[in-house]
């Protein structure tokens, strides 16, 4: 997958990350590289992860936080069926 770099954020994010999954899903170490790469450079680098609990969101759903050294914030909830 290429990921275009003039895409909104959250769709380049979206991206970034469906390339990061399919790559550890296939296990080919050159293809997770790739994609952490691509997570690396977005936004000059990603600054900091934090679940929702520890980044004190007031929300019942486990998820993630994640803030590029830009300051754009991107928040994954992650839910189970």
């Amino acid at each position: 997958m290429v990921i275009n770099n003039n895409q909104p954020g959250g769709q380049h994010m979206t991206n970034a990350l469906i390339q990061l999954f399919q790559a550890i899903q296939s296990g080919q170490a050159d293809a997770i590289d790739d994609a952490i790469e691509t997570l690396m450079e977005m936004g000059g680098g990603i600054e900091t992860v934090a679940s929702f609990a520890e980044g004190g969101y007031l929300t019942r759903d486990d998820g993630l936080a994640i803030q590029t050294r830009d300051g754009a914030e991107f928040q994954i909830t992650i839910q189970t069926r």
